[in-house]
């Protein structure tokens, strides 16, 4: 018979995107409608980090090969700024390492690691998808651009 657990928050985290984490098949990290993403150890089913990214909302999450940063795609964009519209973190520190990724002014609800390349592709809210390196401090793509379908 195989047992189930069930996670809950006594909070209003609504949970709208989670990724496990690459080489620590314990842990995965979700997102939703907070200005916090969270990572959880599924063995004793407690938040191990807490990462604040002073948004409301988080779109998509994405490890980067070897489980040391990911990527949060979030609603951040305003009419002046696109900043933390894609921001880059330290998996273990909690730290931001980068929010000045994507400087459109367009959210991206997906993000995704190319299977062959060092990169990884956002689709945007713009009808395009972007390409950019996962190697800091992952540029865009500018000669790469994937369009011709509707979002």
């Amino acid at each position: 018979i195989l047992g189930t657990q069930v996670f809950s928050s006594n909070n209003e985290f609504r949970i709208s995107t989670l990724k496990f984490h690459l080489s620590e098949p314990n842990i995965f990290i979700c997102g939703g409608f907070s200005p916090e993403v969270k990572a959880w150890d599924i063995r004793n089913c407690k938040v191990i980090k807490v990462y604040k990214a002073a948004v409301q909302q988080t779109l998509d999450v994405l490890f980067l090969p070897e489980g040391k940063e990911f990527l949060t795609s979030t609603d951040a964009v305003s009419r002046d700024s696109a900043d933390r519209t894609i921001i880059a973190w330290d998996f273990h520190s909690a730290a931001k390492i980068s929010n000045q990724i994507f400087h459109e002014r367009y959210t991206c609800p997906s993000l995704t690691l190319h299977p062959r390349e060092p990169a990884f592709v956002a689709q945007t809210n713009g009808n395009y998808m972007a390409l950019f390196s996962i190697q800091r401090p992952y540029r865009i793509n500018k000669k790469k651009r994937y369009e011709g379908h509707k979002v």
